[in-house]
């Protein structure tokens, strides 16, 4: 894994707020938010993001340790630390 360094995390950040990508949650998304929500014991928030990572195959990047070091097995895979990428 690439670690980044903090000038390259700010240049990264504005070129991703610049794209201003919006992500509409589908008819699918909010079952497996709901889902995730109750069987993780965490917020419709966060789950909406871990839903979002799991249907789209995708990394879900949080500075929230308890969250993701209290994920299941199935979805760390699809969660990880701020920090690992810094």
């Amino acid at each position: 894994m690439v670690k980044l360094g903090v000038e390259e995390l700010v240049t990264a950040s504005e070129a991703l707020r610049e794209m201003e990508i919006t992500v509409e949650m589908s008819r699918e998304t909010w079952p497996k938010t709901f889902e995730i929500s109750l069987a993780e014991g965490i917020t419709t928030y966060d789950a909406a993001y871990l839903s979002l990572a799991v249907l789209g195959d995708a990394m879900f990047v949080s500075a929230d340790r308890k969250l993701v070091s209290g994920l299941s097995k199935e979805l760390k895979q699809y969660a990880m630390l701020l920090s690992v990428i810094r």
